[in-house]
């Protein structure tokens, strides 16, 4: 059995390759999942479909979650477990407060 927790926590991925995971399963499962509701090829006629306006803040969005996420994987490791869980706790209240 010692052995086996060994591999379990070998193979286990760190919290980056946790969200590269996620983001890709997202991906994948919205895709498939808006071809037969029609929204993937509806995508198409949107209408700031070729704004640079719109390609710039699709940048800055994806640039900004990307930077979020980096700061909160670097603040999870550098705080203990209780310390994360406590202000993950007061952001999500502050959040559904406002």
């Amino acid at each position: 059995t010692a052995l086996l927790i060994e591999l379990f926590f070998f193979f286990l991925p760190s919290d980056l390759d946790q969200q590269y995971i996620n983001y890709v399963f997202s991906v994948v499962l919205l895709a498939s999942a808006s071809h037969p509701a029609g929204d993937l090829f509806s995508a198409l006629d949107f209408p700031f479909l070729y704004f640079y306006r719109f390609h710039s803040s699709c940048c800055a969005s994806g640039l900004l979650g990307f930077f979020l996420m980096l700061h909160t994987v670097k603040l999870k490791s550098i705080t203990s477990s209780w310390q994360y869980a406590a202000w993950s706790f007061l952001a999500k209240v502050r959040e559904t407060i406002s």
